[in-house]
């Protein structure tokens, strides 16, 4: 098992994370593993904001890559001439 805390991450600009601020996957999102460029199969890893857990060992010097999607959706209705509108946008 390799544990990678969340300080040893860096983030999209090339800064460090923080320790315990990982972006996590909300209830609708979800998250990929790479290790050396390679997809993980689910359930090979635990992702939480203080680190990353992946059930094997690792060689050092492996690239890993955490990629977190999160979806956020809203909506709104709008009424014209007795027509209503409704628009539902997701990201």
């Amino acid at each position: 098992m390799t544990t990678i805390p969340a300080q040893n991450f860096t983030n999209d600009s090339g800064t460090s994370v923080a320790a315990n601020s990982l972006v996590v996957p909300t209830s609708s999102g979800y998250y990929n593993v790479f290790v050396n460029g390679t997809l993980q199969r689910g359930g090979l890893t635990t992702f939480s904001a203080t680190n990353l857990i992946i059930n094997t060992g690792l060689i050092v010097g492996a690239t890993v890559v955490s990629e977190v999607i999160n979806f956020n959706s809203s909506a709104s209705s709008t009424s014209v001439n007795n027509v209503t509108v409704t628009t539902t946008i997701s990201d």
